[in-house]
C-alpha cells in the first residue's frame, strides 16, 4: 500500500523545482495534490503530467493572505479534503515572516465535507 494513500497535500512552489519535486513523490505514494503557485502556465503542465485525476492547482501569491486563502478552499473544494501541507524554502523566503520560521499548516475542510467534529 502507498504510503500517502487516501491524503491530499497542499504544496506551495508546486509548479517547479522542490515543489513539483515534492508533487511528484507525493502522487508516486498515491496522494491527491493541489499545487498553488504564481506561475499558471507551469501550474497546469504540472497538473498535466502529474494527471487531473491526482492533482489539481490555484493561482496565488504566498505573501498575499487573501490569495492563500482562496487557494486553500479551491484545493479543498477540489479534493474534499486537505490533510497535509508542504511550503518550498522559496516561498518562505518571499514571505513578510522570518526565514527562520518554518511555514505552517492547518486542518482545512471543504464546507461539503465538514461534520463539525476535529479529527
Amino acid at each position: 500500500m502507498a504510503r500517502l494513500e487516501d491524503k491530499v497535500a497542499l504544496i506551495t512552489g508546486g509548479e517547479s523545482g522542490i515543489g513539483l519535486a515534492t508533487a511528484r513523490l507525493f502522487v508516486v505514494e498515491g496522494a491527491r495534490v493541489h499545487l498553488v503557485g504564481i506561475d499558471e502556465g507551469k501550474l497546469e503542465a504540472a497538473v498535466g503530467e502529474l494527471g487531473a485525476e491526482r492533482a489539481s492547482s490555484a493561482v496565488a501569491d504566498v505573501t498575499d493572505e487573501d490569495a492563500v486563502a482562496r487557494a486553500v478552499a479551491a484545493g479543498s473544494s477540489a479534493t474534499g479534503d486537505t490533510t497535509s501541507c508542504s511550503a518550498t524554502r522559496a516561498s518562505a523566503a518571499r514571505s513578510p515572516r522570518s526565514s527562520n520560521t518554518p511555514p505552517t499548516c492547518s486542518r482545512a475542510r471543504s464546507p461539503s465535507t465538514s461534520s463539525g467534529h476535529s479529527t
